[in-house]
């Protein structure tokens, strides 16, 4: 479960660089949203090297999502659902 918080808190950490880095790209309402759906949710961002542009922002969250619901954390995998439907749709 520890694992899974710090691959969330590096995921929001690369949407969050995404978003420093992209000031005018069209997509940041939704990138800004999944952010804020991961802060609601306690997890806080990690400081990261490297953004993530929102299509491949999604495919980690999908890939968590995917280890979440392997190992039962259903409240983790709902959480980054949403998150992944939010990236998806900035798309």
């Amino acid at each position: 479960m520890d694992e899974t918080i710090e691959d969330m808190r590096r995921l929001a950490g690369v949407i969050e660089a995404w978003l420093e880095d992209n000031e005018y790209d069209r997509r940041r309402a939704r990138a800004r949203h999944a952010l804020n759906l991961f802060k609601e949710a306690g997890v806080e961002p990690a400081r990261v090297a490297r953004a993530a542009d929102p299509s491949h922002a999604a495919t980690l969250a999908l890939g968590l999502y995917d280890t979440c619901v392997r190992t039962g954390d259903l409240e983790h995998a709902h959480l980054l659902n949403r998150i992944a439907a939010e990236l998806t749709e900035a798309m």
